[in-house]
């Protein structure tokens, strides 16, 4: 069973090759450079009797991602291209690489499941205002 920094690793790796213009973090990071994206655990990331049935666990993940807020038309035209499911990024995370460590990790099973948090969001620690989504996938491993 992969680990959940494996996971993160993995996903990081897999966005950042094609989209080289994206700022990838595969935590939780101090400090943002937009456009950017990070990979953490969803709030409920982790099945124990899925695990315990079948030998793989079936992980959450969120990938935020994040662009300037410079104005809100600007950022929602910034944005909209990471959230496109038959763009470059969700494309990206849903084919399959054969070779790659996340699909080594997975055996290719990656769900895209859905989109939410639109709009702007608050980094506390750094008094920044970004406008951003929050991308939920679905791995087993």
């Amino acid at each position: 069973m992969a680990t959940l920094q494996q996971l993160q690793n993995a996903i990081f790796e897999r966005i950042g090759e094609p989209l080289p213009d994206l700022t990838g973090y595969a935590h939780l990071p101090d400090l943002v450079e937009v456009p950017a994206y990070y990979v953490e655990p969803d709030r409920q990331f982790l099945d124990y009797e899925v695990a315990f049935q079948s030998g793989m666990g079936e992980y959450k993940l969120l990938i935020t991602v994040l662009v300037d807020k410079i104005d809100e038309e600007k950022a929602q035209q910034d944005l909209e291209p990471y959230l496109d499911p038959f763009g470059p990024f969700i494309t990206a995370l849903r084919a399959q690489h054969v070779g790659d460590t996340l699909d080594n990790l997975t055996n290719g099973f990656v769900e895209v499941t859905h989109a939410d948090g639109y709009g702007y969001c608050w980094d506390k620690q750094h008094q920044t205002v970004y406008y951003g989504a929050q991308i939920h996938i679905t791995v087993r491993a």
